[in-house]
């Protein structure tokens, strides 16, 4: 397996930018994958929410983020420009970490209104190597009613791992690299020597009782394993 190669372009985190800030009369959709995202449940109508996405920027592109409402859905996509410069594979590219603010969500007179989120994610080739390609996913929803939700609900590729006491765990794939979280329920896995990937979706759980003794751990619904060769 060879994991994503950020290259020799180096990491800043960002604050990516809503739908509303321009970014030039020239830019354009760029090539660009979500590796991993965190959104709050349910938020309140017309407030201003964000969002965490982290993964890379394809080389030789440059851009910020965007976020788009159309209908019930919330589409997200990198905008900018390509620079003139060499790329040392398709696979390479500038990482990130942003903080995206989302256009203002209107709610539903008669009750909640729902918002499925949809992001560019990396795509996995049966060997698992990240060759730039990426597929547009819905990755969950966003709520919007009277009283907010702050449950971090997340979504994106994880490396899967079990501990020698029996506790597997999920890296989340972003960038810079995260802590590994316990998951709350063992999942229906072989263990590995080198660990396993996964596209994961799920919410967090804080507090007591720990899973695996650690504070903080995922609530997974979705776990699709990649079959390594």
């Amino acid at each position: 397996m060879r994991p994503f190669r950020w290259g020799s372009i180096a990491f800043a985190v960002i604050v990516a930018a809503a739908c509303r800030e321009s970014t030039g009369p020239a830019a354009t959709v760029v090539p660009a994958a979500v590796n991993w995202i965190e959104w709050a449940a349910a938020v309140t109508a017309n407030q201003t929410e964000s969002l965490r996405i982290s993964g890379y920027l394809q080389c030789p592109y440059e851009g910020v983020w965007r976020a788009a409402i159309s209908g019930t859905e919330v589409h997200i996509a990198a905008w900018g420009h390509e620079r003139n410069i060499a790329c040392l594979d398709s696979g390479s590219g500038s990482g990130y970490d942003a903080v995206l603010v989302l256009p203002r969500l209107t709610g539903s007179p008669v009750g909640t209104q729902s918002y499925s989120l949809w992001v560019p994610v990396t795509a996995a080739t049966a060997a698992f190597r990240f060759d730039g390609s990426t597929v547009e996913r819905m990755v969950g929803t966003i709520e919007v009613r009277a009283v907010p939700d702050t449950t971090t609900d997340m979504a994106g590729w994880v490396l899967v791992t079990e501990d020698s006491l029996g506790c597997w765990r999920a890296r989340p794939l972003s960038a810079p690299p995260s802590t590994p979280l316990a998951l709350a329920a063992a999942p229906d896995l072989v263990p590995g020597q080198w660990g396993q990937w996964a596209y994961l979706a799920g919410h967090l759980i804080l507090g007591s009782p720990a899973s695996c003794g650690d504070a903080r751990s995922i609530s997974a619904t979705t776990l699709d394993v990649v079959a390594n060769p």
